[in-house]
């Protein structure tokens, strides 16, 4: 190659390393800590890294401490004495840097008898802005993926708990990196759930976990959301936990208000109120709850569960300590929640409640409560209606039992080749 074309290229290639960001040098692990601590400090939290060590694009620190900021009581700090790896650091032009991922070594241990197992605990796609703004919006765009698994927690005479893995993928709009964050949606999942009750020696919850099948349960959950910062609209079109052979329950909801400047008012107004007295705290506390209910619409909510074996295994377990088979059983239920849901003085909640109650208990499939209702409802308004029949038609109440999943509801989140980022380095 001659000198004539070498010097363009070697240019251009100057230039864009330059742009794109340096390598980390000794003294960048200090800063690095410290714009890690600021941002997560947005979050809530203050976060203390023992000594740092770089070696090429590699931070390592020995140990954290981690304490919740405003809690109500004293936080106790937790101290991880461990290696914190930091792998792909970069260290932008403006200031801010990059890093492809934490890593932290397993956690295998014992302690009165409760064991700990924690392996491949990874946060990738890191970002710290060179001027970490006011707010939680720094501490929501720090990271993209977090992923860990297998966990497990094991109790003597208690059970034992455990997930094959666990996973949080975030999608950022316009970008991760960008100045204001629009929105997020993320999907979390917990897969390879085991719940393990053949080691529970108390008599009494032995006999149910025995009589209801319960020694060895698996399943998974699973959860979408959408996130709009400026009005705090947060759409969760699936929270679901499914319990293999037995059944599974899924939460949805479509709320506004929710903002990172309320987040950060909450966060002001939790610390300010530690320190007053008693009496004068409680007063603040009711007027923050009457400004929370303020700002907050609903413009959907509903809670479905879709049975497989775990509503007749109850029925036929109450029936027996009744001394009565199941459907003399149900057939006492049917008259007695009717009888019950006619306390509320709503119409509709008795109607619908009471007729998709009868249904499911002659015939458990699934049963679901939902809320639609016309325009966004605010909070506060309803808390001051005061009749319930009132509050069920605004709300848009609806109540059935074994009939089939209303369609999923469409998500404010943009998809991807809307300019979103997910962790774009």
């Amino acid at each position: 190659m001659t000198q004539s074309k070498f010097l363009p290229q070697a240019f251009w290639a100057a230039a864009a390393i330059l742009l794109s960001g340096t390598t980390v040098q000794a003294q960048d692990a200090e800063e690095f800590a410290g714009k890690f601590a600021e941002t997560y400090r947005s979050g809530g939290y203050d976060v203390d890294f023992g000594p740092g060590e770089v070696d090429g694009d590699t931070i390592r620190y020995d140990g954290v401490t981690i304490t919740l900021v405003g809690a109500p009581e004293p936080s106790e700090p937790m101290t991880l004495d461990t290696t914190l790896t930091f792998d792909g650091v970069v260290r932008q032009a403006d200031g801010s840097y990059r890093a492809e991922s934490l890593s932290v070594p397993d956690v295998d241990l014992t302690a009165e008898g409760v064991h700990v197992l924690m392996r491949n605990l990874v946060i990738k796609d890191i970002y710290l802005p060179a001027e970490i703004p006011d707010g939680f919006a720094a501490a929501l765009q720090m990271a993209a993926h977090f992923s860990a698994g297998p966990l497990e927690v094991s109790v003597p005479d208690a059970g034992r708990f455990a997930m094959e893995s666990f996973t949080s993928e975030t999608e950022f709009f316009p970008a991760q990196d960008a100045a204001v964050l629009e929105r997020l949606s993320a999907v979390t999942e917990a897969k390879g759930l085991e719940i393990d009750l053949s080691t529970v020696t108390e008599p009494q919850a032995r006999a149910v976990i025995d009589a209801l099948g319960l020694g060895q349960v698996s399943g998974e959950g699973r959860q979408v959301m959408s996130w709009s910062m400026d009005d705090g609209r947060m759409q969760v079109t699936e929270s679901s936990i499914t319990l293999d052979g037995l059944g599974k329950l899924d939460f949805t909801m479509d709320i506004s208000g929710y903002t990172p400047e309320l987040m950060s008012e909450l966060s002001i107004l939790q610390a300010e109120l530690t320190a007053l007295p008693e009496a004068e705290r409680r007063s603040r506390e009711e007027a923050m709850g009457m400004d929370l209910l303020q700002r907050f619409t609903v413009a959907g909510l509903a809670l479905r569960y879709e049975d497989q074996s775990l509503a007749g295994r109850l029925l036929d377990y109450f029936a027996q300590a009744q001394n009565a088979d199941r459907a003399t059983f149900v057939a006492g239920l049917q008259v007695i929640v009717p009888a019950l849901l006619a306390q509320s003085g709503s119409a509709t909640l008795v109607d619908q409640a009471g007729s998709a109650v009868t249904d499911f208990l002659a015939d458990p499939q699934s049963f679901e409560a939902r809320l639609a209702p016309a325009t966004p409802v605010n909070m506060l308004t309803l808390v001051q209606t005061g009749d319930p029949e009132a509050i069920a038609q605004m709300l848009g109440l609806s109540i059935a039992a074994n009939a089939p999943a209303a369609p999923p509801a469409e998500t404010a989140a943009p998809p991807a080749t809307d300019g979103g980022s997910a962790g774009r380095r």
